[in-house]
């Protein structure tokens, strides 16, 4: 009797377990949350009607997808060709070497598109991305003819680490990588540089002709003068990146991490390191009075709370106020998860979906939360189960005490 109340035990318990494992696993812990856009027009004054947009986002145990469809009308007696950009996701050092699938059709037909990158900023916004898109801002500071002068420094011996220091002037930056210290004070910043095969390569932004003075005299130095838009051409960031957006991230990157007028690189040329947002950049064009429908088919990808169970979603709806007109939206979250939470209200659950349809488009951007119930049910199951455990084993331990 003993051995058969171990044997149902350990059953018991190892049946737990498995619960136990598969709940860990329910939810994807590999993709950082990215979000997600419509398509963005990039000219200004489009004629193009947007007579209805729908929604689909079918969200799988492990890739999750939406599917976007646009009914176009085009009221003019002219044929009229719109550009369009559709954000695909944030490249970063978890999925660079996973190429994404993403589907354009108009009226069932394949479009051709090329790619564009642009900063992957935080939070995301319509506004800057159409800044990086279309250029149609220049930053004062960092201009395709600014100058710059490189600088290769030689050290005849190994000089372990060397110091300088540079004031702060506005008319210039000094760019180099790898710090090993960095001091910024108001009127200056100090750094020090470890020393690799006693050479050092550093860049002064500027019309300037300041020269650093380091702690230990190199026995040599070479220097190499260009234009800025040149300059970052030498930069890594993705595989077949197009200059312009090459100039637009470098620069921006620069901005955002100077200390003082010290730009301090993880290295000098090398920003494969950087996330950055993947576009698909296209063209459609309408017959005079016609309409059609354009699809977009492109992955997801949700912020993972693991503690509550959840998925969150963003898709930002604005750019869609960019059309001459908009007709309705019409969106379906197709799950077996629960909905837990959406910045729209309406939503009516059906056997395997969420729906809610608008004859407007909805001031607010949609966010919503998904919730993985079945992690709850699992604990719930496990707490009852090891309750009649002890249960079986207390009503044993007294029937062998009342036998005695």
């Amino acid at each position: 009797m003993k051995n058969r109340f171990l044997i149902s035990f350990i059953t018991v318990i190892m049946f737990l377990s498995s619960f136990s494992s598969v709940s860990a696993n329910s939810l994807p812990t590999y993709w950082e949350g990215t979000d997600s856009s419509g398509a963005v027009i990039l000219e200004e004054d489009c004629p193009i009607e947007l007579v209805k947009e729908e929604l689909l986002f079918a969200i799988g145990e492990d890739d999750d997808s939406v599917t976007v469809k646009y009914t176009l009308h085009n009221p003019s007696d002219h044929q009229e060709t719109v550009h369009l950009a559709f954000p695909i996701r944030t490249l970063n050092e978890n999925n660079r070497e996973k190429e994404e699938e993403t589907t354009l059709l108009s009226d069932g037909i394949p479009l051709d598109h090329h790619l564009r990158y642009t900063p992957d900023e935080d939070p995301f916004t319509i506004d800057s991305a159409l800044v990086s898109l279309t250029g149609r801002e220049e930053d004062s500071f960092y201009r395709r003819d600014l100058p710059v002068t490189v600088y290769r420094c030689f050290w005849e011996e190994d000089t372990g680490s060397v110091k300088t220091v540079i004031d702060n002037d506005p008319s210039f930056c000094f760019l180099i990588g790898g710090l090993r210290s960095l001091t910024h004070t108001k009127d200056r910043t100090e750094i020090e540089k470890e020393i690799s095969d006693s050479f050092l390569e550093f860049a002064v932004l500027g019309d300037t002709d300041y020269v650093p003075e380091w702690s230990q005299v190199p026995s040599s130095v070479k220097t190499e003068t260009m234009r800025f838009e040149d300059f970052v051409q030498r930069t890594d960031i993705v595989p077949g990146i197009e200059e312009e957006d090459r100039f637009r991230i470098v620069s921006q990157t620069y901005k955002k991490m100077m200390n003082g007028n010290v730009i301090d690189l993880p290295d000098l040329y090398d920003m494969t390191w950087l996330p950055v947002r993947e576009w698909a950049e296209y063209a459609i064009t309408l017959e005079p009075r016609s309409s059609l429908e354009h699809t977009i088919v492109t992955g997801l990808y949700p912020t993972v709370d693991e503690k509550k169970n959840t998925r969150s979603y963003v898709y930002l709806l604005s750019p869609a106020s960019l059309w001459a007109s908009y007709g309705s939206l019409g969106i379906s979250i197709e799950t077996d998860l629960e909905l837990s939470d959406a910045s729209l209200t309406g939503f009516e659950k059906t056997e395997k979906s969420y729906q809610a349809h608008f004859d407007f488009l909805p001031e607010e951007e949609l966010l919503f939360t998904l919730k993985d119930k079945r992690e709850e049910n699992h604990l719930l199951f496990g707490i009852g189960a090891s309750l009649i455990v002890i249960f079986l084993a207390w009503m044993m331990w007294k029937g062998g005490k009342s036998k005695r």
